[in-house]
């Protein structure tokens, strides 16, 4: 089975290529960086592209591309960037196989934070109308119209080395935040990797929660990042989260359950 993995250079991808390529899947990467073969130590096998070079006909879909959210404060003026950067990538697939659009398995990156918050445990909760909820929905929605048979990956905080929130928390002290008992949905990369082929290989469409069922609050899944960290740990004022938006991602209290996942015999890290 032919997979391009668009945005395949980032956390997730990293992990998910030579997975697949060890599954027996012929691998694409999809990415906007230079000299990534050297950077990043893909295998040979797997084949590296950028937009402009010829992708090939491909069974299967995922994109994981856009603009990192960690990168600068989430303004107005960044969250518009941060969906044009997404919408386009899937305006870009579109058009490049709009031959296949009806037998192409498209797997689109979302997230859990489309959700309300939740105190109790639930699969598909009630949608929430913040503006990082909206970003998700008009996301979510565009790829559903460009291809027919679509997977929407709402994934949680994803960790794992060399990226994501292990990244941003790898220079700061053991910290621990004042009523950090919310709950945070979670996935180590490792389970991100082995979701998204089961999804494949069992043909799953529609909304899929990539979230562990093993419930952590803010303050355990901190403990879990920075479990290499060593010295003492600081208090920190949970309301510092909400000086920049980007902290109000850590502030939600969901338990998201990923029963689809389950189904498939999953067991999370």
């Amino acid at each position: 089975m032919r997979v391009l993995i668009a945005g395949g250079s980032g956390l997730v991808g990293r992990t998910l290529a030579p997975y697949l390529l060890s599954k027996g899947f012929e691998v694409t990467v999809l990415t906007h960086r230079k000299k990534i073969k050297h950077n990043i130590n893909f295998k040979e096998e797997i084949k590296v592209v950028k937009i402009g070079d010829p992708l090939g006909d491909v069974d299967v879909i995922v994109n994981l591309a856009g603009e990192r959210i960690s990168t600068y404060p989430l303004t107005k003026r960044r969250i518009k960037t941060l969906l044009k950067s997404r919408l386009d990538v899937i305006n870009f697939l579109k058009e490049r196989y709009k031959h296949k659009l009806s037998t192409i398995h498209f797997l689109q990156a979302s997230a859990t934070g489309i959700y309300v918050n939740t105190k109790k445990e639930e699969d598909l909760p009630k949608l929430s109308s913040c503006v990082y909820s909206n970003m998700c929905k008009e996301i979510e929605s565009a790829a559903n119209k460009a291809f027919l048979n679509c997977s929407n990956l709402r994934l949680g905080v994803v960790v794992g080395n060399g990226g994501g929130i292990v990244s941003l928390l790898k220079f700061l002290p053991k910290i621990k935040f004042t009523h950090g008992d919310n709950c945070i949905p979670y996935i180590k990369n490792e389970d991100v990797a082995l979701a998204i082929y089961k999804i494949i290989t069992n043909k799953l469409t529609g909304n899929v929660n990539l979230c562990s069922n093993k419930y952590l609050s803010l303050n355990e899944l901190l403990e879990l990042c920075q479990k290499e960290h060593f010295g003492p740990k600081f208090l920190i004022p949970k309301i510092l989260l909400k000086l920049d938006k980007r902290g109000a991602l850590l502030l939600p209290n969901q338990k998201i359950k990923p029963q689809k996942l389950l189904n498939l015999g999953i067991n999370f890290r």
